[in-house]
């Protein structure tokens, strides 16, 4: 979530004379998702492309109010983003989970921690799980980053019409 970021209020407050407002935050919106769904593609693993193929982007607008945002629904994609079994709950991960847990106790685990699971080779492995690959957090930290240049851009343009 980028909406109270430093770098989106500075963006929202290049549009501060601007009349037509709404037609200026769609379009802005529209660019910084756009950058965002790139930034997360490239950064995603590409073990099986499932990860990739899930990153979606969403733009939504009404009267004076526009919405985004760049998602990945593939049903691993918490797993990859924030890491799995004890391996996951050792190592550090930059943001904010939420509610997510990491190493979470169940009958399939042994005394170790670690679990088997059928592959997409068709073949058993045993894990402990695996650290966090926070693509998704990335991206996030990515599009606050450049949003006050995408805001300015916008600006610039529409200075030149």
């Amino acid at each position: 979530n980028i909406s109270n970021s430093d770098g989106l209020k500075e963006a929202i407050a290049q549009f501060k004379d601007v009349t037509n407002i709404t037609d200026v935050l769609e379009r802005f919106m529209s660019d910084l998702i756009h950058e965002g769904e790139e930034r997360a593609r490239m950064l995603c693993p590409k073990d099986t492309g499932m990860l990739e193929a899930g990153i979606t982007s969403t733009l939504k607008s009404a009267k004076y109010t526009v919405t985004g945002s760049v998602i990945c629904e593939s049903d691993h994609a918490a797993f990859v983003e924030f890491g799995t079994g004890v391996v996951g709950a050792n190592a550090p991960y930059p943001g904010d989970m939420g509610t997510y847990k990491r190493d979470v106790p169940s009958p399939k685990k042994d005394v170790t921690g670690g679990w088997r699971y059928l592959g997409d080779d068709g073949q058993f492995h045993y894990t402990h799980g695996h650290v966090p690959n926070p693509f998704m957090f990335q991206t996030a930290e990515y599009m606050k980053m450049i949003a006050p240049q995408i805001a300015k851009g916008i600006m610039n343009n529409d200075k030149q019409e």
